[in-house]
Formats: structure tokens, C-alpha cells, sequence
């Protein structure tokens, strides 16, 4: 057995200590964790490492992490855990995540970059250092999820997404993420969600907007 093997075990130890300090109680309007169950069950069967899920103070929108050997976690900001958060909007994010475990990152070809710049997935100035850099979403990400969630992609997920938290939203296109300002959980306590159907009405008009191809 290596140092690694016994060390690993006490660092799951302290984090999950840490974390049952920081996780929120759920104030959707549904059960997260069965959410991602019916997620799993019904693309992920063949993934058979540990997920779970939970809400906290973090700085991405919503990331998946490994926080030991076969254990990872879904964070979820606290601006989500709102009773306005709609399940829909919700099992594309779960969906979204579950896929950085099936889909690797891996190193892009220049004209896969200059695809994403196209695309406005990255910036001009993000294209210099990011030849060398492994892409969380390569084009295979996009392609299997338009199979998984063919409507959220293309349709007002992302616009409700937009439209709840625009103003609050950093998009961080050399780490391929949406940020979340800080402080934004207390301004948005009380900022009201719109629905679905004023999220399907908007994207009618207005299309989905750029912040789809982050997180």
C-alpha cells in the first residue's frame, strides 16, 4: 500500500466535515438527489462511480468534482437553491455535469479552437494560450449532449438561465465556466425567477443567448 492509499481516506474524511458545515438545505420545489438518480438511470447507467449533489457557496454556477478515488460531487451554487429554480432547468444542469464524467477533456486542434471562437465560445484574447490547454467541452461534449437534451440546448433553459441571472454571471471562457459574482446569493435572495413560459417566450424572440457552451 502507498502513503496515498491511507492518506486519501482521512483527506475524504476532513472534507466531508467541512462540507456538511457549508451544504444548504434544499429550498427547490423537488428532490435534487432523486432528480440526478432519474438522470443517471436513464443516461448514465454505465457510470458507476459515486455521484452526489449538493447546494453551497461556490464559485461556479454548477461543477462536477472528484473528491477521492470513484467519489465525485455535483456543487451547485446557492442562487439555484430557490423555490423559482424549475426542475427542467435543473435535470440540464444535472445532465450537463453527469457528462464531464462520460466525455474527458481533452487537447483541441487549433482549427477546434478557432471553431470555439466562431462559435463565441472564447474570446480573441483567450486563443492565444489556449492551444496547449485541454478543453472541458470538446465538440463530442456538444454532440452528445444535443442527443441527451436535444430541447434544453436549443431551447429556453438557457434563456431562463439568462434572464434569472445575467447580471450576476461572469463568463470565464479560458477555464470554460459561468462564474457567479460574488455576494450574488444575498442580492438574489429576493430577485424573482421567471417562469418557464416567460423563459420559452424570450427565447423565442431572442434565441438563447452566448453563455451556452460554459459550465
Amino acid at each position: 500500500m502507498q502513503s496515498g492509499d491511507i492518506l486519501i481516506p482521512f483527506l475524504y474524511a476532513g472534507y466531508r466535515r467541512v462540507m456538511r458545515q457549508q451544504t444548504e438545505i434544499e429550498l427547490v420545489r423537488f428532490n435534487t438527489r432523486a432528480l440526478l438518480d432519474q438522470v443517471r438511470r436513464k443516461h448514465f447507467r454505465h457510470i458507476t462511480e459515486s455521484v452526489d449533489v449538493c447546494y453551497l457557496q461556490t464559485e461556479s454556477l454548477a461543477c462536477i468534482c472528484q473528491i477521492a478515488p470513484g467519489v465525485r460531487e455535483i456543487w451547485l451554487h446557492s442562487v439555484l437553491n430557490h423555490p423559482g429554480t424549475p426542475k427542467e432547468v435543473m435535470r440540464y444542469i444535472l445532465t450537463h455535469e453527469m457528462l464531464h464524467v462520460e466525455v474527458r477533456p481533452r487537447l483541441l486542434t487549433e482549427s477546434e479552437w478557432r471553431a470555439k471562437r466562431a462559435n463565441k465560445q472564447i474570446g480573441d484574447k483567450e486563443m492565444e494560450g489556449l492551444l496547449l490547454k485541454e478543453s472541458f467541452h470538446p465538440p463530442e461534449f456538444f454532440e452528445r449532449e444535443a442527443e441527451l437534451s436535444p430541447a434544453a440546448v436549443s431551447g429556453p433553459v438557457w434563456s431562463w438561465i439568462g434572464r434569472a441571472f445575467a447580471a450576476f454571471l461572469i463568463i470565464d471562457h479560458e477555464r470554460e465556466g459561468l462564474l457567479v459574482k460574488p455576494k450574488a446569493h444575498r442580492q438574489l435572495a429576493s430577485w424573482p425567477r421567471p417562469t418557464m413560459a416567460e423563459a420559452r417566450e424570450f427565447n423565442q424572440r431572442w434565441g438563447a443567448g452566448a453563455m451556452r457552451g460554459c459550465g
